[in-house]
């Protein structure tokens, strides 16, 4: 569990602030700095001591090698929450997390390989009982970004 809150919280953030269902544009870069810098009315910002708990709490647990950082382009995010938004009326965010295969591993990156990393999906605002991926599902992931150390 500490594991997914180190990499999902800032992530959220990000997330939560830029998708909006009753919104046309994605917000504008100064909002979302400003949102970003500290505004205390957005439900989930934690502190700095916090964050350096929780990533202490991973790497003793995980160890120093393991992935704790997923650095995603934040236009690469807002253009996908966007158009997902815009399409979809969704009114969630997934993250899910993966472990890159054989298959998946970005042929400039082959160190990602048995690497963990992070991946974004939406949610449609009026989900069914229950949502899976399955091999018909036409939905967008968004898995392009860093990964730290």
């Amino acid at each position: 569990m500490m594991r997914l809150n180190k990499l999902l919280l800032p992530l959220l953030a990000i997330c939560l602030l830029a998708c909006s269902k009753n919104e046309t544009k994605p917000e504008t870069s100064n909002t979302l700095v400003q949102a970003v810098a500290g505004d205390a009315s957005i439900n989930g910002i934690i502190s700095a001591s916090a964050a350096e708990e929780m990533q202490g709490a991973f790497i003793k647990s995980e160890g120093p090698e393991a992935t704790r950082l997923v650095k995603i382009s934040v236009k690469d995010l807002l253009n996908f929450l966007h158009s997902q938004s815009a399409n979809a009326l969704t009114d969630s965010i997934g993250i899910h997390t993966g472990i890159y295969t054989e298959a998946t591993t970005p042929k400039d990156k082959p160190q990602y390989r048995g690497r963990l990393t992070i991946y974004c999906s939406v949610f449609n605002a009026q989900p069914k009982e229950i949502q899976t991926m399955g091999s018909g599902d036409n939905r967008a992931f968004l898995n392009h970004g860093m990964l730290y150390p």
